[in-house]
């Protein structure tokens, strides 16, 4: 399915580390570094189970009665599948993509409809790579809503993102995996169950090929994003202009102008879910960008 709703937006690229840029920002360096170097000494970052908590007794539920969450999963699992925040509500994701994938386009789309649907978003990274804010802008985020999370180590992002989950308080972090080889299993068990207690849309972006397994069987839906150069834009224009001529009562389609919007999306930005829990089928999502000044 092709959305061209994004052609008005840019693609987003990451910041250099030299430049200078406004970024919001939540410094947590004192007390991460303090939780981090107990847990390290404890062993629960050490990739070993940590010891069960004991859990209250559960809420007896009358013969007949249906909870309102498996209500709502079912109704999620029924509909057709949309690259939403909807989509990603209570689940584990994980976004994977090369260097010259679009990441961070479609990791921007999420959070656009998530600050329209009402919800706050995070976005938790480490020091040494950023996305560009202006390109961020002008694809409808509001920054001034967004929390940015830059961790002093990139180990402990997925503290930090914990941290963030457990306030519920937001409605959609995204977890820039890129600086960190592995992600341990007991940080993404954490993370998993605090995203089905918050209904929270945890994204993980991950810079894997397709062949490459996911972070782990805790990932709810696996997608892997590519970026292409449309071959023929003036060509699409004409095409998508003439077929709304003809969709008009009255209207021929000779001397059709091309769609501006159409025209100046140069690139497409597939998402392609091999993996959702929720679903028996793999599914696609496309959108259509513009390229960014020097880009185009």
């Amino acid at each position: 399915m092709v959305h061209a709703d994004g052609v008005r937006y840019p693609l987003v690229t990451r910041r250099a580390a030299s430049s200078r840029s406004e970024l919001s920002g939540l410094e947590l360096a004192p007390e991460l570094a303090r939780e981090s170097a107990s847990r390290r000494a404890s062993g629960v970052d050490s990739g070993e189970a940590p010891s069960p908590a004991p859990s209250p007794a559960p809420w007896p539920v009358r013969p007949g009665l249906v909870r309102a969450s498996q209500l709502l999963e079912q109704a999620r699992a029924s509909a057709a599948p949309e690259w939403s925040w909807r989509e990603t509500a209570g689940r584990l994701c994980e976004l994977a993509g090369g260097r010259a994938g679009a990441n961070l386009s479609l990791a921007a789309s999420l959070v656009r409809d998530a600050q329209l649907r009402g919800e706050s978003a995070a976005w938790v990274q480490a020091r040494g790579s950023s996305f560009f804010p202006a390109d961020l802008a002008e694809c409808g985020v509001d920054l001034a809503a967004l929390t940015v999370v830059r961790p002093p180590r990139p180990a402990d992002l997925g503290l930090a993102a914990e941290w963030i989950a457990r306030s519920g308080a937001f409605g959609l972090i995204v977890l820039d995996l890129t600086s960190l080889p592995f992600a341990p299993m007991a940080m993404q068990s954490r993370l998993s169950a605090l995203a089905q207690k918050h209904d929270l849309g945890l994204v993980c972006l991950t810079e894997k090929s397709p062949q490459q397994a996911s972070l782990s069987s805790l990932v709810s839906l696996r997608a892997d994003t590519f970026l292409r150069r449309r071959s023929n834009p003036l060509a699409d224009a004409l095409a998508e202009s003439a077929a709304s001529n003809d969709a008009r009562p009255g209207r021929a389609a000779s001397g059709a102008e091309p769609d501006m919007a159409l025209l100046l999306a140069s690139f497409e930005c597939e998402l392609s879910v091999a993996k959702d829990k929720r679903r028996s089928r793999p599914w696609r999502h496309c959108e259509l960008r513009r390229g960014t000044p020097g880009l185009c």
